[in-house]
Parts: C-alpha cells; sequence; structure tokens
C-alpha cells in the first residue's frame, strides 16, 4: 500500500525553508486524504508514517471487504459437483477433446475429495486453504507423481475457477494463488527451510547448547512454540516407554489446541536430556525451558534467534510437516504409513477446515514413521561435531526423574551426538 502514498517537497521562495505536503490517495475514489494537513515545516516521524500506513492498509481492508460483501449478493449459490458438470459441458464446446478429458478426470478427482473430507460444498464457500491442502493430499497420496503433475491439476482447477467467476460462482480465483512450483505447506506458505542440510545448518549456526535444545526439540516434534512453553517435566516425558505428552496450548488463543502423545525419537531424547541437565535435573522449575532459561520470553527469544535466518517457530512445524511428507512417499509402501498419520502427529485432522484438533493415542501406530524420520535426519548429519553430547541422565526405579543421580561431566567434554 505503500505506492499510493504521496509526498511532495519544495522550498519556500521569501524564507527559503523547506515545506512538504503528504496526503493518501483513496483506494477507491481516488481522493486525496490528508493526515498531517496541506503544509508542514518538518518531516513526519517513522511512528507517524507507520501509524499512517497501518491505517491505510485498515482502509484498503474495509473497502476490500465492503466490495466482497457485495460480490456476495450476487453470487450464485452453486455445488461443487453441480459447477463442474456445467464446466465441462461448456468445455465440450470451446476446447479439444484431450484438454475436456483431462478436465473431466481432475475435476472429478477434487470434487470426490471435497465431498468425502468437506460434504456438500459451495464453490463460492471453498478457500486458499481448501486448494492447498487437496494438493498435499495429491503429494502424499499419488506417489509417482511429480511436481509438475500436481501442477497441472492446479492449473485445470484454476481455469475452472476463472470460468466460475464469470458466471458467478464464486468472488475469487483460489486454486491460482495456489498454483505454483514452490514447495508450500498444508497454508499454502513457501517453505523458508527444505531439506535435512538446510536443518543441520540451522543447527550449527545457532549460538549455544540451550538454543539447539529448544530449536531442535520444535524441529523434531512439529510443536507449537505455546505448547513447548507450557510442557512440564512432570507429565510430559516418559523415559522408559519413549513417549512425549504434549500438552493442550493456551487457553485464552482463538482456537482450543488439544494435546497429543508424541514417539521419542533418538534425536528428541538428545534435546531433551540437554534441556534436563542445563536446569540441574528440573532445580529451575517445573516446566521443561525452566524459568531461569526464560519460560516467561521464550517467544521473544525464539523470534531473535531465528530472525537472522530469515525464519519463525511456524517455519520449523512447516519444515517437520514437509520433512514427514518426504519420508511417507518414499516409505509409504514398505511400513504401511497411512496420509493420516501425518496429521495425528501434528496434532490436527486435515480433514476438517481450518485446525479440528483431536487427541492422538495411537503412539505404535505413528512409530515406524518416526522412526524413519530420525534415520533419515541423522544420515544428513555432517561428520562436524556441531555440539557436546549429553550423558545419559539419572532416573530411579519409579520412574520419576532423580536431580542427584545428572552427571554433569559432560561440562568438560566435546563430544557429538
Amino acid at each position: 500500500m505503500k505506492d499510493i502514498l504521496v509526498q511532495t517537497r519544495w522550498r519556500d521562495q521569501q524564507s527559503g525553508k523547506k515545506r512538504g505536503e503528504m496526503y493518501y490517495k483513496h483506494p477507491a475514489t481516488g481522493n486525496k486524504v490528508y493526515k498531517m494537513g496541506p503544509r508542514t515545516n518538518s518531516d513526519p516521524t517513522p511512528k507517524q508514517m507507520k501509524q499512517w500506513e497501518y491505517e491505510l492498509e485498515l482502509m484498503a481492508h474495509h473497502w476490500q471487504k465492503e466490495l466482497n460483501s457485495e460480490s456476495n449478493e450476487y453470487k450464485i449459490h452453486m455445488p461443487v459437483v453441480t459447477a463442474a458438470m456445467k464446466f465441462v459441458q461448456w468445455a465440450d464446446e470451446n476446447r479439444s477433446v484431450s484438454t475436456v478429458e483431462r478436465f473431466q478426470r481432475n475435476l472429478e478427482l477434487f470434487t470426490n475429495w471435497v465431498f468425502a473430507t468437506r460434504g456438500k460444498r459451495n464453490v463460492g464457500s471453498l478457500s486458499t486453504s481448501d486448494y492447498a491442502q487437496f494438493r498435499d493430499f495429491l503429494r502424499e497420496t499419488q506417489v509417482r507423481w511429480k511436481n509438475s503433475t500436481v501442477n497441472l491439476v492446479l492449473h485445470d482447477l484454476s481455469s475452472w475457477n476463472k470460468w466460475c467467476l464469470g458466471e458467478s460462482y464464486c468472488i475469487r480465483n483460489f486454486a491460482k494463488l495456489v498454483n505454483k512450483l514452490e514447495v508450500k505447506n498444508d497454508k499454502g506458505e513457501d517453505l523458508k527451510i527444505r531439506g535435512v542440510e538446510a536443518y543441520w545448518e540451522l543447527i550449527e549456526s545457532l549460538d549455544s547448547d540451550f538454543q539447539v535444545a529448544v530449536v531442535g526439540l520444535m524441529a523434531t516434534t512439529g510443536m507449537r512454540l505455546d505448547e513447548l512453553r507450557n510442557m512440564k517435566w512432570e507429565n510430559s516425558w516418559d523415559y522408559h516407554i519413549g513417549t512425549l505428552v504434549i500438552g493442550a496450548g493456551l487457553e485464552d488463543t482463538q482456537t482450543k489446541k488439544h494435546g497429543r502423545t508424541h514417539p521419542v525419537t533418538e534425536i528428541t531424547r538428545h534435546y531433551l536430556q540437554m534441556l534436563w541437565c542445563m536446569q540441574d535435573g528440573g532445580s529451575y522449575g517445573p516446566y521443561v525451558c525452566g524459568t531461569r532459561m526464560g519460560r516467561t520470553r521464550i517467544t521473544s527469544q525464539m523470534g531473535k534467534w531465528l530472525k537472522p535466518h530469515g525464519l519463525s517457530p511456524k517455519d520449523l512445524r512447516a519444515w517437520f510437516r514437509s520433512a514427514l511428507a518426504t519420508i511417507h512417499r518414499v516409505d509409504f509402501r514398505k511400513h504401511g504409513v497411512m496420509p493420516t498419520v501425518i496429521n495425528d502427529l501434528l496434532g490436527h485432522i486435515m480433514s476438517r477446515t481450518r485446525g479440528a484438533y483431536e487427541r492422538m493415542h495411537d503412539v505404535e501406530g505413528t512409530r515406524p514413521l518416526m522412526d524413519e524420520f530420525s534415520k533419515w535426519l541423522m544420515a544428513g548429519k555432517p561428520e562436524v561435531k556441531l555440539k557436546r553430547e549429553i550423558p545419559e541422565m539419572g532416573l530411579d526405579e519409579s520412574h520419576h526423574f532423580n536431580r542427584r543421580n545428572v552427571d554433569h561431566s559432560f561440562e568438560d567434554e566435546d563430544l557429538s551426538f
């Protein structure tokens, strides 16, 4: 929205002082909207500029919202199956036979997926997330398909959306927004970290062992930041069984996130041991991050750690999902892993719109995929020794953490995993 900010400056012929004029052009009418008067003697402060840009974006948002509401009034509610049949009939008169057959085949695949996951829906009720999740569904189930084949299906859906837009069945071509060659996650966002090499480069570039443990734990479990912040030692990690209970998120969040039980791999256990030994056996508090380690400000700390790399905590979760999808496509037939296992590990069901969460109890059903994920991650680890090795933590017979048995000799060692 900065391109419609107009600023003119000149010098007063009598006094020789700089004078300026700043205004915004209204997105709809093009009229001048003055924010600091027609003439000023001083330039605006960065805080004023930020506030004006926010007001302008808010004004443009309300304007677009009014246009969408006006378009919704004229929108025709048409079921997805009926709209697909009409589009195929139109294409039969205006396109070649091979193109019509391809349209029919791809639309049948999409309509079956919509009916199975969304039920009876109108074309206008579909959003960008629906098409993005359908794209990920193709990448997970169609093992032999390349990205170019998936993009061709999205291209046909985009042509169908364009035709529906002309027929007033929808107000926007959402399929066009996800029809890109870049690898994306289930929300249609570009993945900023890809592959096992990028993960180890990120781990190697971190400054401290505490950063390595926290970032590595989030990346190898796919947990959210608020889930990590509220995780406690007493009811989360079962060392002997090899499970990690990821509790629910904050209660004041817009969507309540329910917890799940996660199988612990070798590398995840390593990061948990690092945090346990750094906190002297949990003496800093009941939380996994520890009160002295920054439980109350772990959000700002994670932002500072990842910002130099252009990443955010959400990118770690997106990388985890992309890695599972990659391993799943390779080892699907070998291990019999169903596509729903990935959704269970992430704590959500992709068959529901925008985050329907459930508690996952079938730990053994997800363990084969996590074991393959651990092998895939450790196989790509560089030979360079990245961080120190943390020894086995002391556990008593009652399966509770024994603070007195924690070995602190690791502080003088320089070992790897």
